[in-house]
């Protein structure tokens, strides 16, 4: 540090900026120690100076205190650098003020030594998602980030790491090439991306009940006056009941 972080003075060139940095550098102060502290600045003055506007640094001054104080020492260092490497050096540069509000979910459901974890995750859907037009030299934002993002809370809290890898990698199996629906399978929108997020859940309990909610809930099987499970039988029909067994590996005669 080259000054006490307790006399710093924020150097930034928007007004916005140092408005929402007043409401919040007192709860910083007391949060974070002075080597966080100076991060937090840092991060701050930086993300003012890329060419990207105040809004990157206004959602930085907002929340980042939290986030640092929940991941320790360095972390908001890592967060920065990962940020501007990984997303505003990148297509993805519109999704910046989105990743930054969604580690506030992130840090409600992630312990404390999890963060490179959590990086690595985002790092790697982004990489699979953000594509380049075969013939054409323009590389195109992802179409689900911030439909992800959206539910990171969800994510983190029903899933492992592992169960996470393979509802990403499904999605991208089916819909890498077709963004409108790779939206809808990340926001969750769709009975196939429920029925992979659900299969993922750590030890479910009951496959079959969990077959049939989602099965239910995408109009496949219909509940009849005596709660008994009524199945449409024509052909298309019986190939998606065939697919959600094959999902999860093996056969349930009594779905």
């Amino acid at each position: 540090m080259t000054k006490s972080s307790q006399s710093r003075q924020l150097h930034c060139a928007f007004d916005s900026v140092h408005v929402e940095f007043a409401k919040h550098i007192e709860t910083a102060k007391q949060r974070l120690s002075p080597a966080l502290l100076d991060e937090y600045f840092d991060g701050i003055e930086f993300f003012a100076k890329i060419g990207q506007g105040p809004s990157i640094s206004i959602t930085f001054a907002n929340m980042m205190y939290w986030v640092g104080e929940h991941f320790g020492e360095g972390s908001i260092k890592r967060i920065a650098d990962f940020s501007y490497q990984t997303i505003c050096r990148s297509p993805n540069k519109d999704f910046m003020v989105d990743f930054l509000i969604s580690l506030m979910e992130v840090i409600n459901h992630t312990k404390s030594d999890e963060l490179d974890e959590f990086l690595t995750f985002i790092d790697y859907h982004l990489a699979k998602t953000t594509y380049s037009v075969h013939g054409i030299h323009v590389t195109h934002s992802s179409p689900s980030f911030r439909a992800l993002l959206s539910k990171i809370g969800m994510i983190l809290s029903r899933l492992d790491y592992e169960g996470a890898y393979a509802w990403i990698d499904y999605g991208l199996r089916y819909f890498k090439r077709h963004p409108d629906q790779q939206e809808a399978f990340f926001s969750l929108s769709t009975s196939d991306s429920r029925a992979v997020f659900q299969r993922q859940f750590p030890h479910v309990a009951n496959p079959t009940a969990a077959i049939r909610f989602v099965l239910v809930d995408c109009g496949v099987l219909q509940v009849g006056d005596a709660d008994a499970v009524v199945l449409d039988s024509t052909p298309a029909v019986l190939r998606r009941v065939a697919a959600y067994r094959a999902l999860f590996g093996r056969e349930h005669s009594n779905v």
